[in-house]
């Protein structure tokens, strides 16, 4: 009997000292942060990729349709979404390219061989930068 009245004060002790068996705030922040994975659901529907900078602050979630290697063409719907303002910084869809980050703050869209524009200079692509939020056009020498 006093090993019991010993033991149970020692356990709630225990209990209400280890951090690992209380509620925290990251149950809220996880929950919040799942307003991408929704967002994508949305715009781009099942089996999204998702990509995330280096610091984690904006993700990039895209969808590639015909992405077989046989694919005469690749569809790519993409959108950057900041993780601490939960929004949707940018958001395109393109034909044959490729997107991936460059930087933390930069998103590449890079156009893939083959198409040309009616000027005849080729667009490369663009970069896309998270935090002036400008556009800036990849032009070939």
């Amino acid at each position: 009997m006093m090993n019991r009245v010993i033991i149970f004060p020692i356990l709630l002790i225990i209990f209400y000292a280890n951090p690992a068996c209380k509620t925290s705030g990251t149950a809220v922040n996880y929950q919040s942060n799942e307003k991408y994975r929704i967002t994508a659901q949305s715009k781009l529907g099942d089996h999204a990729e998702f990509l995330f900078n280096q610091d984690s602050s904006f993700v990039l979630c895209m969808k590639t349709l015909n992405a077989e290697k046989n694919a005469q063409v690749n569809s790519v719907s993409f959108f950057i979404f900041d993780l601490k303002e939960q929004i949707v910084v940018f958001e395109d869809a393109l034909a044959n390219v490729s997107v991936e980050w460059k930087s933390n703050e930069q998103v590449q869209v890079t156009k893939i061989p083959g198409t040309v524009k009616k000027d005849n200079q080729e667009l490369k692509g663009y970069i896309f930068d998270v935090k002036s939020k400008k556009k800036i056009d990849i032009q070939s020498n």
